[in-house]
């Protein structure tokens, strides 16, 4: 186990597992758009989905097939107790066997300052193959800090997410950027 995964699964987190921050209204507002009602299913994968409060609140729409995967097991027992009606996997979605081309929408808020940036070049590899021709990749990455969270430098912004996002497999739907309080969101389709 990692620092950041035995982090997230000690008991200096336990205090504020059941919490979620709240996202700026301006990305909340992104998700509402991109969880509106269907008229068909609809495949949501959350990347790192903590406890998953935050975007529970925003699923209204029972077509919507929704998992989340994490790697903290606490933070998975935790979201399966709260929400036993969704599918939980506990586990590094960097390497989970996902099928290909089974997503509409993969989501992953505040989960990259977790990932080495080595490894950040994985995550659009792992999102290409697993969306659905013109299924999007949002991410989304706010302030929120949390004592004792480690972190692995450098801090991701916008812009060094969309020099990852190899514009030949990706087309950029929308995005929001608040630099001064580092609040960001991106929104990238698979091509």
């Amino acid at each position: 186990m990692n620092p950041i995964q035995s982090f997230y699964n000690s008991t200096e987190f336990d205090p504020i597992r059941g919490h979620a921050p709240q996202d700026p209204k301006e990305i909340a507002r992104k998700y509402e758009r991109l969880l509106r009602p269907r008229d068909s299913a609809f495949c949501v994968l959350d990347w790192a989905c903590g406890n998953a409060l935050i975007m529970l609140k925003q699923l209204k729409d029972p077509l919507i097939d929704y998992t989340g995967i994490d790697f903290s097991y606490k933070q998975i027992e935790y979201a399966t107790r709260k929400h036993p009606s969704y599918r939980f996997i506990f586990a590094d979605f960097l390497y989970f066997p996902f099928k290909p081309e089974s997503a509409d929408l993969i989501l992953l808020r505040n989960g990259l300052q977790q990932i080495a940036e080595s490894d950040r070049t994985l995550i659009f590899r792992k999102a290409h193959q697993v969306l659905k021709a013109g299924g999007s990749l949002m991410i989304s990455q706010t302030s929120v800090v949390i004592a004792k969270e480690p972190f692995l430098p450098p801090h991701p912004t916008l812009e060094s997410c969309l020099v990852l996002a190899d514009e030949k497999l990706w087309s950029i739907q929308d995005s929001f950027s608040q630099e001064k309080t580092n609040q960001w969101f991106v929104q990238i389709s698979r091509k």
